[in-house]
């Protein structure tokens, strides 16, 4: 058994859904993880609950929806701070780390590649790099980000890619 897991991640973006299914063919993925909070697309409706489980019924990609455990926009009060996702209160919360559990031995199964969805095209301005990326990082998952060229990017290129996106108010 794989005692290192790989778990991809990818966000659709603004891709066409025949598309979106062609790259997780090309990693290979079995089973799709959404982790929206809510998932639904005001602009991408082939991406809607109802439509992406229909689609993927068709192929051999599972799908499995975990936004209300693993989204980065909890309903939970409780869980913000200010109005705001507070990630260090998300990542303490038990439903949080059973869902990060389950994640990492789904993908220490044989021949199965998880792979983490959102909206977000680029994984350094998404919560699955930042939240879920680093929890799972933490507990020895080596995280594969799809991103939008078709690179695929680690974890710590990609946080890399985000701190290096922050501005430092001393740099002008």
């Amino acid at each position: 058994m794989n005692m290192t897991p790989s778990i991809w991640t990818i966000g659709y973006g603004n891709l066409p859904l025949a598309t979106f299914l062609e790259r997780l063919a090309e990693e290979q993925i079995t089973h799709l993880v959404d982790v929206r909070t809510n998932p639904v697309s005001s602009y991408m409706r082939d991406y809607d609950y109802s439509n992406i489980k229909q689609a993927l019924a068709w192929s051999t990609v599972k799908y499995l929806y975990m936004g209300d455990r693993l989204g980065g926009k909890p309903n939970d009060a409780s869980l913000t701070t200010e109005g705001r996702p507070d990630y260090e209160k998300i990542r303490a919360d038990p439903r949080f780390l059973i869902a990060i559990a389950k994640v990492i031995e789904a993908a220490t199964t044989p021949d199965r590649h998880i792979c983490l969805m959102c909206g977000c095209s680029r994984p350094e301005s998404c919560h699955r790099s930042t939240l879920l990326g680093e929890a799972l990082a933490e507990k020895g998952a080596e995280m594969r980000h799809i991103c939008p060229d078709r690179s695929i990017l680690g974890q710590k290129e990609v946080m890399a890619l985000r701190n290096a996106g922050q501005s430092n108010l001393f740099d002008a």
